[in-house]
């Protein structure tokens, strides 16, 4: 039996204005990493399913003219997403709820897969300021 957990459905919490890193490993199988070699990586959040991509609150990715987003070890599926503090750094005085996935683009036959789901809460912050 193995002890790895494959990525899935996650409530993530992060404050506005700070820069928020989530790394993940994106599975072939229930203990195998995907190669992410000849793939595309993308991170979308919004407020509602129904927001057009182009108006997400926040929208990375690794090909251009996105950034945000780093394949960091193709072999081993390590995928890193980079919320930059500037992204949110205008949300409200109150938590802000939003939807997110992350989702891989097989470059060579344009299939999608959605690795990664869930509920993104920015907080506000007390200090306003970034250096």
């Amino acid at each position: 039996s193995c002890s790895c957990s494959a990525p899935g459905e996650f409530d993530r919490f992060m404050r506005r204005g700070d820069t928020f890193i989530i790394d993940i490993v994106v599975p072939e199988d229930a203990c195998t990493p995907k190669n992410l070699t000849g793939f595309e990586v993308w991170f979308t959040a919004k407020e509602h399913y129904a927001v057009p991509d182009a108006q997400a609150s926040i929208r990375l990715g690794t090909a251009l003219p996105l950034t945000g987003v780093t394949i960091t070890s193709p072999f081993e599926g390590k995928v890193r997403i980079v919320i930059p503090a500037q992204a949110t750094v205008n949300f409200p005085d109150t938590p802000m709820m939003l939807v997110y996935d992350v989702q891989l683009k097989e470059i060579s036959t344009g299939r999608i897969f959605t690795v990664e789901s869930g509920t993104l809460t920015v907080s506000p912050d007390v200090t306003r300021a970034i250096v």
